[in-house]
């Protein structure tokens, strides 16, 4: 993740739970070592433009205030864990997962989320799943549990998709490779090509609509499974019917 804007420094720390930012102890750890960096600048700063170390740096070498203070910028460079944190927790799961729940489980409300547990989740309507991670709509207002945005599935068309998805590539895999890649391609690649920051000025669910419609492709591939088990019922009833005839005559 890279970003200029002060802004999302927080928000970046909190995804990824730079040095268990998320943690008391952990933000607090990370806060002290930040001002402890700043103080050092500072009086690197004063000791540039004076030519002598300030107030309560006097006994402090200049070689080593700065050698330390290196290896204290070392310490807060984010790791490659806490990158690949941001990445599955922020630009893949907030960003892209959360949309394609929107349209295959359902949405909390038409609200910009940024994480919060109140805004923009998905949801499916089922309370086992939907409590532990946006709490029970049980407890809230009637103008919240009206909300226009407000839409449950029941994991419905995930679950026509998933079958979709197992039928063509068992009967159709030339096919189910040219859908799965649109669907990639569309959606996942995309995540990683625009290299996401927190704070977006809108939902940006627009950009992997191909990928959704990718997806969807699949809920029609059940459609096709479900008219070839009804089809195959329909050929086993007249083989019976015509052998019970045979038996007869």
């Amino acid at each position: 993740m890279h970003s200029n804007q002060g802004n999302h420094i927080p928000d970046y720390k909190t995804w990824s739970n730079y040095q268990d930012w998320n943690d008391p102890r952990g933000k607090e750890k990370v806060q002290n070592t930040e001002a402890t960096i700043k103080k050092n600048e500072q009086a690197l700063s004063y000791y540039s433009q004076a030519g002598q170390m300030p107030n309560g740096y006097e006994d402090q070498d200049l070689r080593g205030l700065m050698k330390s203070t290196d290896r204290m910028r070392e310490r807060m460079v984010p790791s490659a864990a806490e990158e690949f944190r941001y990445f599955t927790s922020f630009q893949i799961g907030h960003m892209y997962w959360r949309y394609l729940m929107w349209n295959v489980a359902g949405r909390q409300n038409d609200r910009q989320g940024h994480g919060e547990y109140t805004e923009g989740n998905w949801i499916s309507g089922i309370s086992a799943v939907d409590e532990p991670r946006v709490g029970s709509r049980s407890s809230l207002p009637e103008i919240e549990r009206k909300n226009k945005g407000c839409n449950t599935y029941f994991f419905i068309p995930l679950v026509l998709a998933l079958i979709g998805l197992i039928y063509q590539l068992v009967r159709q895999p030339k096919d189910f490779t040219v859908v799965m890649l649109l669907f990639i391609l569309t959606g996942i690649a995309i995540v990683i090509y625009l290299n996401q920051t927190p704070q977006q000025p809108r939902e940006r669910d627009y950009a992997f609509a191909g990928s959704f419609y990718a997806f969807f492709i699949w809920v029609g591939a059940w459609f096709v499974f479900w008219d070839l088990l009804l089809w195959a019922q329909e050929a086993r009833a007249a083989r019976k019917k015509r052998k019970k005839k045979r038996f007869i005559e």
